[in-house]
Order: C-alpha cells, then sequence, then structure tokens
C-alpha cells in the first residue's frame, strides 16, 4: 500500500450524504436546503489516491428546470439512503482502519530498527565469528523443530476419533507418515551439518543468547505482519464496499435524469399536440 494511499482520507458521512442526497433532491428545494451548506467545501478534494480519483460529485448534476419535476417516488429515495448508508459506514471503517495500518506498520518499522542494533550488540558480546559459526546448526534446529510440530499435528487429525471415510482415514495416515519421514530427515540432517561446521556444544551453548533473542524478534515480527495484512485486507473489502456505494448511487442518479429527461420531452410533445 502507498503511502499516499494510506494517508488518504475518504469522504466523511455528513459530506457523502451531501454530495448525493442532493442529487436526487433537485425537485423538492425544501427538503434537502438544510443538507446543502457544506457540501461544496468537502467535495472537493475528499476523494483522492494514487490509484483511483473518486468523485461522488458526478452524481449531482441538476438541470435548470428540474424545480418543476415530480418528487422522486419513496422507493427510491429509501434506495438512495441505503446505499448512502452503505457508503457511510465504509467511509468511517476505512478512515478508522487506515489509523490502525498506520500504527501497525510503525511498530513494525520500529521492531526491525530495534533489532538492527540489538543483533549487532549481542552478535559482539558473544563473538561475531561464533554466531556466525553457529548460523548453519540453529538454521536446521528451526527446521527440524517446524517439521516436528507438524508431525504432531498430522497425529491429532490422525488420532481424533470421528467418523469418516475410509478413504479420508488414509490419507490421514499417508499425511502424518509423510511428516514424520520428513521429521527423521531434518534430524538426520542436523548431525551432518553439526559435523560439518564444527560447532562445539560449549560454543552453542556460547551463542545461544543471540539466537533466542533472535527467535523472540521473528514471532514478533510475523504477529506485526500478520496484523499488517489483515488491515489490508479489511482495506481492500471497505474500498470495495465504498466504490459498490457510489457506483449505485451514480447509476440511480442517471436513471433520474433520464426520467426527468423523458417527462420533459413527453411534456413538450404533448403542448406541441395540444
Amino acid at each position: 500500500m502507498s503511502q499516499t494511499d494510506s494517508d488518504h482520507k475518504w469522504l466523511l458521512p455528513s459530506d457523502a450524504t451531501l454530495l448525493a442526497h442532493n442529487s436526487v433532491h433537485e425537485a423538492s428545494p425544501s427538503t434537502c436546503c438544510a443538507t446543502r451548506t457544506s457540501s461544496s467545501s468537502t467535495a472537493s478534494g475528499a476523494l483522492s489516491s494514487d490509484e483511483e480519483t473518486f468523485d461522488t460529485s458526478a452524481s449531482v448534476d441538476s438541470d435548470s428546470d428540474t424545480e418543476h419535476d415530480a418528487d422522486p417516488a419513496p422507493d427510491f429515495l429509501a434506495t438512495i439512503e441505503r446505499h448512502l448508508g452503505d457508503m457511510n459506514t465504509a467511509a468511517e471503517a476505512l478512515n478508522e482502519a487506515q489509523g490502525a495500518l498506520r500504527e501497525r506498520t510503525r511498530k513494525r518499522e520500529q521492531l526491525e530498527r530495534e533489532w538492527a542494533v540489538e543483533s549487532v550488540s549481542l552478535a559482539k558480546s558473544v563473538g561475531m565469528d561464533s554466531v556466525a559459526k553457529a548460523t548453519p546448526y540453529y538454521q536446521q534446529l528451526h527446521r527440524c523443530e517446524a517439521a516436528r510440530e507438524a508431525m504432531e499435528q498430522a497425529s491429532k487429525e490422525y488420532q481424533t476419533p470421528v467418523c469418516m471415510e475410509d478413504t479420508a482415514t488414509s490419507q490421514l495416515k499417508s499425511k502424518y507418515a509423510a511428516r514424520c519421514s520428513k521429521y527423521h530427515e531434518a534430524k538426520e540432517l542436523l548431525k551432518v551439518v553439526r559435523a560439518q561446521s564444527g560447532v562445539t556444544t560449549n560454543l552453542l551453548h556460547a551463542v545461544l543468547p543471540y539466537f533466542d533473542a533472535e527467535d523472540e524478534y521473528r514471532v514478533q515480527v510475523a504477529e506485526a505482519t500478520l496484523a499488517v495484512q489483515k488491515l489490508e485486507q479489511f482495506l481492500d473489502s471497505a474500498k470495495q464496499r465504498y466504490r459498490s456505494a457510489v457506483q449505485s448511487l451514480e447509476a440511480l442518479s442517471e436513471q433520474e435524469h433520464r426520467q426527468r429527461a423523458s417527462r420533459s420531452s413527453n411534456a413538450a410533445t404533448g403542448l406541441v399536440d395540444a
């Protein structure tokens, strides 16, 4: 997500209502005059981003003779209000989520900066060369732990007493066997890596504080990244809801304009015939 898009302020509910509501109330000045007062001040830049520009003002064009047209039907106005509600809800959610996303992103970047400093300090305290020498071993150790966790999860799924077809049972059994095989392979490879790197038990204990701290950092960053991803997905969904509501309002406005034009044309034809 770009900085411009993340800092973008979506049209607030009151202003969204003004823009779209006026497009179908031109025929009823008494019903909309109270809602016109502040729309012009916010419509001109409230909806712009580096990806796409939204402008509900496309829905507010009105003909000079609309005061002679009939008022919109109640069900038409109810549809307008429903789409306005959808747009307002999405706008509020977007503004709130964008603030949360900025904060989550800031915290993740802070974690990265802090680890960049802390990792150097820790590596120096236990020995830079020792950390470099032990890194292949600890990397493979992490793979072993991941393989073990996957094997244990497969074991739970296989041993859970549920009614299922023989095919499903066979698939779970095969899955568990595959996870077991992968775990044992990872353990054997760990022995090979330790022998090739020549690390001693004393050296592994000496550098353990560094790799423990690195593990904690990775967990925190993973959690922060997941939170950012969820917020980005929520933003995408809210943007789609907002755009859909705006498009529906524009379509209704165009429909109303066509009906007005048709009524005006029919009225003109009637006068000519008379």
